[in-house]
């Protein structure tokens, strides 16, 4: 009988462990990616802050966190040496049942060769026109000018 508790117990914390490492994966991606950093800027805004990363005075990270009220709404953008946006993670999770809409997605998107991967449970699927707003609404001169006032 303990010999059974025990192997039950061990599948269990295996599995367990297994989801937690899967999910904060890209969390500790985007960590990795920004580690070393000389500075980290934030906007001022506490209830949806957005965090730009620097090293030696160059852009390597920016975060944005948002929509705390029905779940979380994450976006990391990640930037080469030469400051060229190659890689966006997009992580919507909505679990509050006060709010419309129930997704719950991740989007990896790599802007090197247009690779998208899409992981979800009941989300829907981004199309194009959100893909294309997102990689090209971002315009690092602005956001440079922008993180000037930032602490």
């Amino acid at each position: 009988m303990k010999k059974r508790f025990k192997s039950i117990f061990l599948i269990f914390t295996t599995f367990i462990l297994a989801v937690i490492i899967y999910d904060h994966r890209y969390n500790l991606e985007f960590k990795y990616h920004v580690f070393g950093y000389d500075k980290k800027l934030f906007d001022g805004d506490f209830l949806h802050p957005a965090y730009a990363y620097l090293k030696k005075n160059k852009l390597i990270g920016i975060e944005y966190i948002s929509n705390p009220e029905c779940g979380k709404t994450n976006r990391k953008y990640f930037f080469d040496d030469k400051e060229n946006l190659n890689r966006i993670i997009y992580e919507i999770d909505f679990f509050s049942k006060h709010c419309d809409e129930k997704k719950d997605s991740l989007y990896i998107i790599k802007r090197e060769n247009d690779d998208i991967l899409i992981h979800e449970k009941n989300g829907g699927e981004i199309n194009n026109v959100e893909l294309e707003k997102m990689m090209s609404s971002f315009n690092l001169k602005k956001f440079k000018t922008k993180i000037k006032t930032w602490k």
